[in-house]
């Protein structure tokens, strides 16, 4: 069998939307802040008093930024994963705790994810990204990888097997500024521009089959988690506009 994991994600992130409140804030890689960089960061609690903790770093609460003060964050699971590998290694009854993107040296990767369409309307949404933890304790790299999110645009499916195979994946389309070079390891969660795709979620009427993400790199790539044993599974963070 060519195809690796996949399963029914419903039965371990069910859909939802989870609410966080949201400042203006300086984000990094975007907007330069000046002085010293800021501190890696997973949540808010680890930042010192006056700062957030904002796409994996702790900067001030009243910096400027591309968001404005009055945006809502929103956390949206996956209704449905397949983690899919080169090699077929695991088989959906032994749930892989990680799978490199952008390896050219073992087992090759690509995530296929889809999220339930969007509470919100096609206007409203800021800045998305899907987002990546990344997996400790592998090997990785040495090179960067350049990731990249693609819209797929035909129907796959977890209890069919269909488009689950290595060789014959879902056919997809680019999202515009849909991808990041990375670095092979790191703290924080990696980010994935997919705002474009996020308006679409918000379209009313809307038939999506969800995202297919691969990497292109040297080495051992990136590892990511899948979320059954550290880390949690991919997930698309949302900015509201009110």
């Amino acid at each position: 069998m060519s195809y690796d994991v996949s399963y029914r994600a419903a039965s371990m992130w069910r859909p939802a939307l989870i609410l966080v409140g949201f400042a203006s804030l300086c984000l990094v890689g975007l907007v330069g802040c000046g002085g010293a960089s800021p501190r890696v960061c997973r949540a808010s609690s680890t930042c010192s008093d006056g700062e957030a903790c904002v796409v994996g770093r702790c900067t001030l609460a009243t910096a400027p930024g591309p968001v404005a003060p009055t945006t809502r964050r929103l956390i949206v699971p996956a209704e449905s994963i397949a983690f899919v590998t080169s090699s077929g290694e695991g088989g959906a009854e032994h749930r892989l705790a990680s799978i490199a993107l952008g390896a050219s040296i073992g087992d090759s990767a690509r995530i296929l994810v889809r999220f339930p369409r969007g509470l919100w309307s096609d206007g409203a949404v800021a800045k998305a990204y899907l987002v990546l933890d990344r997996a400790e304790a592998t090997q990785a790299g040495p090179s960067e990888v350049l990731l990249r999110a693609e819209r797929i645009v035909e129907p796959w499916s977890l209890k069919a097997q269909a488009g689950l195979s290595w060789a014959s994946p879902p056919q997809s389309l680019s999202i515009t500024g849909a991808e990041a070079r990375v670095a092979p390891r790191g703290v924080a969660p990696i980010r994935i521009d997919v705002t474009a795709y996020a308006v679409e979620l918000g379209k009313k009427n809307l038939t999506s089959w969800g995202l297919r993400i691969e990497g292109k790199g040297d080495g051992y790539g990136v590892p990511i988690a899948t979320g059954f044993v550290a880390g949690s599974a991919p997930r698309l963070e949302v900015f509201l506009n009110p």
